[in-house]
């Protein structure tokens, strides 16, 4: 029996609360995290399951809404590692439910034929992930390999999903509004903790950054720079109402990213910034010029931070996280593409292999050396398709650009986060970086639905006036 809109709101409201205290709850629990976890995870997942059932679209906005604090309550390090406390990770769990979910839910969308034709992207995923899973073949070990191909899984499931459900222009601001909401725990977790005089941070690279309730300073940084670039673009086009809440969310993105010291997430933000002000308003140019400089005066230890850029650092302990040590490292890492060019050596292993037990820190490297020649060719395939998707959008709201729409605000956002998606991913390591690349591919619906949406308008007028 379909729930009302009050019952649908009260149970979302619920989930989220839930999700927040199993984060809340884990990072309280020390030693014993693995029997507060667990318990509360399986009670969220059967809650979550039920949803899933009578309301399948509250059940990925909350999905939306709660993944971004849910690293807080993971078992495995910060590498993840490959053993049990990787496979019921709470986070890991929720994603194989949620692929099971999507995969019913999809088959009934095709049964009653209301299923959309799938688009570029989702095919250049899927080739992706069909040679993430045949890299399984030549792995040392499956087990590591095939937990970071479910992982990569559930970001491409939601993509497709999302597809799906954001051609409804009220799921379509919904889905967004969801990914801002998730921003509230971890930014009010971060402001609790600078409250408290103890934020949750790291010491890496000689600085203490802060890490928000993610397992990694990095990951916390890269999640503020596409929220930090596809909100700016979204800001002008919200209502008053929203617009409050959006500058509140930004204001926190902005403090938060730069003590992240994460070097890519923040170029990578300049330069999705600079192509959103290119698009949309130049006053945006000059703003983050002084927002820059603003920076390194109250921040100091930011600058010195980029300074490490030119410094040399030993291979070993990559303490400057310098170009020249991932140079060297890149010439390393390919040298195994050797073991089996064409299937790849298996997803996750770079860093079981090599010396440096370090990830490749290049993706377009890693997908050759890990997914062989077929992956590199489908993950090539899903840059360009993104890049396609964002032209589209730009080229189908082009005469609403002096509107104030927001269909004209994703298509600028999604194009400024595909050029800081790209150049943080040739540097770093997103491919698995999973609870971004949710967050990421949501961006990359939104504005797949945008473009699909005001061409079938277009035609629909045509035809009408020709008629």
């Amino acid at each position: 029996m379909p729930f009302n809109k009050h019952t649908g709101d009260v149970i979302t409201f619920c989930l989220v609360a839930g999700a927040t205290g199993l984060a809340v709850i884990s990072g309280m629990a020390g030693q014993n995290k693995l029997a507060f976890i667990l318990p509360l995870a399986a009670a969220l997942a059967l809650a979550l399951g039920v949803l899933a059932i009578t309301r399948f679209d509250a059940y990925v906005l909350v999905l939306l809404a709660a993944r971004a604090s849910l690293d807080l309550a993971k078992l495995s390090g910060s590498r993840g590692g490959g053993g049990l406390a990787r496979a019921i990770d709470p986070a890991g769990l929720l994603g194989i439910q949620f692929i099971v979910m999507a995969t019913f839910w999809l088959a009934a969308q095709y049964r009653a034929r209301t299923l959309e034709r799938p688009s570029p992207l989702t095919q250049a995923l899927s080739v992706f992930i069909a040679a993430c899973g045949l890299s399984l073949v030549s792995s040392r070990d499956m087990l590591p390999s095939a937990i970071e191909l479910s992982r990569v899984l559930t970001a491409v499931v939601m993509f497709v999903v999302l597809e799906q459900l954001m051609s409804n222009p009220i799921l379509l601001r919904r889905g967004l509004m969801a990914v801002y909401a998730s921003a509230l725990f971890p930014l009010a977790f971060t402001a609790f903790g600078f409250l408290t005089g103890n934020p949750r941070n790291e010491g890496k690279g000689g600085f203490l950054r802060i890490m928000g309730p993610f397992n990694q300073s990095n990951t916390f940084g890269r999640y503020l720079m596409l929220l930090t670039v596809f909100g700016v673009a979204l800001w002008p086009h919200l209502e008053p109402r929203l617009r409050k809440w959006m500058t509140a969310i930004l204001a926190g993105c902005a403090i938060c990213l730069p003590l992240t010291y994460t070097r890519s997430a923040i170029i990578g933000a300049c330069l999705g910034l600079l192509v959103v002000g290119l698009l949309q308003s130049k006053k945006l140019i000059l703003g983050l010029v002084l927002a820059g400089v603003l920076a390194v005066a109250l921040i100091p230890q930011l600058g010195s931070r980029f300074s490490q850029l030119a410094e040399a650092s030993e291979s070993t302990t990559h303490n400057g996280n310098s170009f020249q040590w991932r140079l060297d490292y890149w010439g390393e890492v390919v040298t195994l593409a050797r073991r089996s060019p064409v299937w790849g050596i298996g997803l996750g292993q770079t860093q079981r292999i090599t010396e440096a037990q370090k990830q490749p820190h290049n993706d377009v490297l890693r997908a050759f050396v890990e997914t062989g020649i077929l992956g590199l060719a489908g993950y090539l395939l899903s840059l360009a398709a993104m890049g396609r998707v964002a032209y589209l959008a730009l080229t189908a709201t082009e005469p609403d650009r002096r509107e104030m729409s927001i269909r004209r605000g994703v298509a600028v956002g999604f194009a400024g986060c595909v050029v800081a998606f790209i150049s943080v991913s040739l540097v770093a390591n997103v491919i698995t970086n999973v609870v971004n690349l949710w967050y990421f591919l949501t961006f990359a619906a939104a504005a797949s639905c945008v473009a699909r949406t005001v061409e079938r308008t277009r035609q629909w007028r045509s035809a009408t006036i020709s008629t």
